[in-house]
């Protein structure tokens, strides 16, 4: 499919920015310990999950993710559910991943998962 060929050809270029932004991220620091956030939907497709110290999962039904991606994106039912297609399953993220975060609650509720998983990162690292 043509998104197929579209995420071979950026995930090359996607890996090596996420790379350098790693290598300033740690050249500013001075070898002391930070945290560095990446927000990439495809990390386990783009095989960059082994650049990572912990993965953040972020859960939410199939249902609810169509409506998200339909709003969100301006997309078409069909083109939302050939988004989601396209990468790998939810469960199998959700089982990989070092932390998750269902966010199929309230915007509240979310943000409270996300301090939680910010406060144990944080103190790993303190």
């Amino acid at each position: 499919t043509l998104l197929k060929k579209l995420n071979e050809i950026t995930h090359l270029e996607i890996i090596k920015l996420i790379k350098k932004e790693i290598n300033l991220a740690k050249n500013k620091t001075h070898n002391q310990e930070k945290v560095l956030i990446i927000d990439a939907a495809l990390i386990y497709e783009a095989k960059i999950d082994r650049l990572m110290d912990k993965i953040i999962a972020v859960y939410i039904d199939e249902d609810e993710q169509i409506k998200r991606l339909i709003k969100r994106n301006n997309l078409s039912k069909e083109g939302a559910l050939q988004r989601i297609k396209s990468q790998m399953p939810m469960k199998e993220k959700v089982k990989m991943a070092d932390y998750v975060i269902d966010n199929s609650s309230s915007l509240d509720e979310t943000k409270e998962q996300v301090e939680k998983i910010w406060k144990k990162l944080v103190s790993r690292i303190s």
